[in-house]
């Protein structure tokens, strides 16, 4: 979790990293992560829990409203605009329903 706050920007420095690890574990310990249904999600979810860009979430839905529900995760692969390898990289986290 730390590191996907990092890579959205987050400035984490060596002395905080044990205070925030400290919190999250305190207050998110036995949250279940719930995966991500790719054939629901909103923009908004698929930005934040799926790791997409805007235009890629967007394509993402466009391309759900024009061919109707992904069958797979691999259908992703047709989808413009989305590079797919975010999509392997989260593919524990992402199903399709």
């Amino acid at each position: 979790m730390i590191e996907d706050m990092q890579q959205r920007g987050a400035k984490v420095s060596e002395q905080e990293f044990p205070v925030i690890l400290d919190y999250l574990t305190t207050h998110f310990l036995g949250e279940a992560l719930q995966p991500l249904n790719l054939n629901t999600a909103s923009q908004i979810d698929l930005e934040a829990a799926g790791g997409l860009l805007r235009r890629e979430a967007a394509a993402v839905i466009r391309y759900r409203e024009q061919h109707g529900r992904f069958k797979t995760l691999d259908d992703l692969k047709n989808v413009p605009g989305l590079d797919f390898k975010k999509i392997e990289n989260r593919r524990d986290s992402l199903v399709v329903m």
